[in-house]
């Protein structure tokens, strides 16, 4: 997770990468909080591997999150990555998927291209409405709700995990999740510091 801004907006970058099928019970738990998170989104941009093209499993996480099955689903962009590899153009996406998404960005993250027009697609998304914002003092305090719901969330997490009696590591994504939310809204800033004061004490690692 980053804070970045894009055309003078704060946004929150949210890497949800590992949603597949998996028979791991800690793996499982890991997907379904990514599916959580990107349902969360006011904007989703799903990223494709254009060496690799739209294949079966792109076709399942696009109807898990954006299709019949991604209820309430966000505004959507596809992000068509790796063009040093392959030309963006040997991408087929299906009708049904292609037009769920706003806008399609060519890009290759290695080199840096195509970043610049992302967050004009995202600063566009944003603009138009299908992301909304109803002014600062509104902004301020539905973040504000959303760090606290978030902070709910993680500890809510942190309890099934404990009661699982999963590995340690595992709490600490909980927990790094519920102290920077909290962090959020008193203004406080949770340092490495602070975060390796409360590892350590419960001899887990960071």
């Amino acid at each position: 997770e980053a804070e970045v801004e894009v055309a003078g907006m704060p946004v929150t970058l949210m890497d949800t990468a590992g949603i597949r099928d998996s028979a791991d019970e800690v793996e499982q738990i890991g997907v379904a909080r990514s599916v959580e998170a990107a349902r969360r989104a006011d904007v989703v941009a799903m990223v494709v591997d254009a060496s690799q093209g739209w294949t079966e499993f792109e076709q399942q996480v696009f109807h898990q999150l954006l299709g019949s099955e991604g209820e309430g689903a966000r505004p959507a962009i596809l992000v068509i990555n790796k063009i040093d590899l392959a030309s963006a153009d040997q991408v087929s996406v299906p009708d049904e998927a292609m037009g769920r998404f706003r806008a399609t960005v060519h890009a290759c993250a290695q080199r840096g291209e195509g970043l610049a027009e992302l967050a004009s697609a995202v600063a566009d998304t944003v603009m138009d409405g299908e992301a909304s914002m109803e002014g600062n003092q509104w902004a301020g305090t539905q973040r504000q709700v959303e760090a606290l719901q978030l902070a709910s969330r993680a500890l809510r997490n942190l309890q099934e995990t404990m009661a699982m009696n999963l590995p340690y590591d595992l709490w600490t994504i909980d927990l790094r999740e519920a102290a920077y939310a909290l962090g959020s809204v008193t203004g406080e800033e949770v340092t490495e510091d602070v975060l390796g004061s409360i590892f350590s004490r419960f001899c887990i690692g960071k």
